[in-house]
């Protein structure tokens, strides 16, 4: 439990390290979503700068834009969505549900909300930040469409002034008119460094404090583990277990905090990895087993951020990796491995046994035990980490089941919430 003073205790991360993590693990989930994020975020500021929007707007529709397609994972989908004149918007409503209560400032789970609603469906309740979200999104899927810019901005410019009034918001339509006049605002599009250079320029400098930190976090495990249900408490149990690691182990109260935030991300790459391989109940074949390793990498390469998430970067990414060199991807071994690196890799095995898979019913506390006496002495994991688990197996076991009861209580009632939504978003689509 966190109490009001840690509320001030300042990470020294901002957060739009935090919030261009989450859109870089957007990008692993499918090749033709790759940048949309980004690309959407940087038309998005360039209306939001035309019609003069101060910095704290600015800052709210970054983070929305960055993030606003979050909901698709717990859907599964591949982003057949990213056409012009798709109507589904299940997943906004999805994300809302996602991120409601767990980002700094409560607007921009409304703004993910609305992205997707049209302007002449008059909703007074809809965000006008949603409304530049919504034409900016849609610039972007028609540029996702073809190969050269100049070649299709008439085109762009013709579909979006008919649909003026009509989908979108009429004054962003004419500072959007203003823009198209420019050919670098066209160019920019299609050069990274150039977007990242205006989203830094104009993201306020925002650090964030323990909680809203954990947060995320948590807000991040439920992107990453509700895509399964045989997932959907994992990583709240490694965080909680790695997190009474550390304080077991001495760590600050600080650390102890960072230590499970990094539990939170430490799986953010299996989103690049196909639910048919995370829900296979089965051994894998040596094809997805290769397929899966890469999970780890790719929480290295979406962490990669900001050098102030470098500690948290590398005890989330490394928990796959042994003190002999064995592990995976980057085949680590001894001293490369800091202490924090050694406890997530100790929790997540853990975890990992006590917890029912696809493939294998959970195992009892003297298998574990066994399992964790094995792995210490054969230099897998740090073997004095093993043995605080070891003497202290009764508690961890009771942390880790007391997070994941949770986790899954919170879990149904997100699905029976969707369930509902999904039904209602049906008989829209089909009145």
């Amino acid at each position: 439990m966190i109490n009001k003073m840690e509320r001030k205790i300042s990470t020294k991360v901002d957060f739009y390290s935090i919030v261009n993590t989450m859109s870089k693990a957007m990008d692993l989930i499918s090749e033709t979503v790759v940048g949309h994020h980004k690309v959407v975020a940087y038309i998005s500021l360039r209306l939001g700068i035309e019609l003069n929007l101060d910095r704290e707007e600015v800052h709210k529709l970054l983070i929305a834009s960055l993030v606003h397609d979050m909901g698709v994972f717990y859907l599964d989908q591949n982003f057949s969505d990213l056409t012009f004149d798709k109507t589904d918007n299940r997943h906004a409503l999805i994300g809302y549900e996602l991120s409601k209560g767990l980002f700094p400032e409560k607007e921009i789970a409304e703004i993910i909300k609305h992205h997707h609603h049209e302007y002449g469906d008059d909703d007074k309740d809809v965000p006008y930040l949603s409304h530049i979200i919504h034409l900016a999104d849609r610039i972007a899927v028609i540029l996702k469409e073809q190969d050269t810019v100049f070649q299709q901005t008439n085109n762009i410019k013709e579909l979006v002034n008919n649909n003026s009034g009509i989908r979108f918001w009429p004054r962003a339509v004419e500072k959007f008119n203003n823009l198209f006049e420019s050919e670098a605002f066209w160019l920019d599009t299609f050069f990274e460094d150039r977007i990242e250079k205006w989203l830094k320029d104009y993201c306020l400098n925002w650090n964030l404090d323990l909680k809203e930190l954990l947060d995320i976090g948590i807000l991040i495990s439920h992107i990453i583990d509700f895509r399964s249900a045989f997932t959907a408490t994992h990583s709240q149990g490694v965080a909680k277990m790695s997190s009474l690691l550390a304080e077991k182990l001495k760590f600050s109260h600080k650390d102890v905090k960072l230590m499970e935030i990094a539990g939170y991300f430490h799986d953010i790459g299996k989103l690049a990895i196909p639910t048919r391989i995370l829900n296979k109940p089965g051994k894998l074949n040596k094809e997805e087993w290769q397929l899966m390793k890469t999970h780890t990498y790719y929480t290295y390469k979406a962490m990669d951020v900001s050098p102030k998430l470098e500690r948290i970067k590398k005890w989330a990414s490394y928990h796959h990796e042994k003190l002999n060199g064995e592990g995976y991807p980057f085949h680590c071994e001894g001293e490369d491995l800091d202490l924090g690196s050694r406890i997530m890799a100790v929790a997540d095995v853990f975890t990992a046994i006590t917890e029912d898979r696809p493939y294998r019913d959970k195992m009892n506390l003297d298998q574990v035990k066994q399992i964790l006496d094995e792995i210490g002495n054969n230099r897998y994991l740090d073997k004095e980490v093993t043995a605080v688990v070891l003497d202290n197996i009764a508690e961890f076991n009771d942390v880790r089941q007391y997070s994941q009861r949770k986790a899954e209580k919170y879990y149904q009632e997100f699905h029976d919430r969707v369930e509902k939504l999904q039904d209602r978003h049906l008989v829209v689509l089909n009145s």
